[in-house]
């Protein structure tokens, strides 16, 4: 996965936000967010360690959080 740049992002994420910048459904999201990440896939980022908070009651996801985790993986890979 490339660097992602967080330039035209807010700063707290939807969760349809995050969703598209993982590539996931929302469906996958809520099981991670229950069981996180299968362990077939040590390299997935585990959405549980991501900073959130509730604004209004709706769940929101901080920008540089997921944007560490997102660019940690593609350093990792050494891509």
């Amino acid at each position: 996965m490339p660097v992602v740049a967080g330039n035209t992002l807010p700063v707290l994420l939807t969760d349809a936000e995050l969703c598209e910048l993982l590539r996931i459904g929302k469906a996958t999201l809520l099981r991670h967010l229950e069981h996180g990440p299968p362990s077939r896939h040590r390299d997935a980022i585990d959405v549980r360690k991501l900073h959130r908070c509730h604004v209004g009651g709706e769940r929101r996801w901080g920008r540089d959080s997921v944007l560490g985790a997102i660019n940690g993986i593609g350093k990792k890979r050494g891509k």
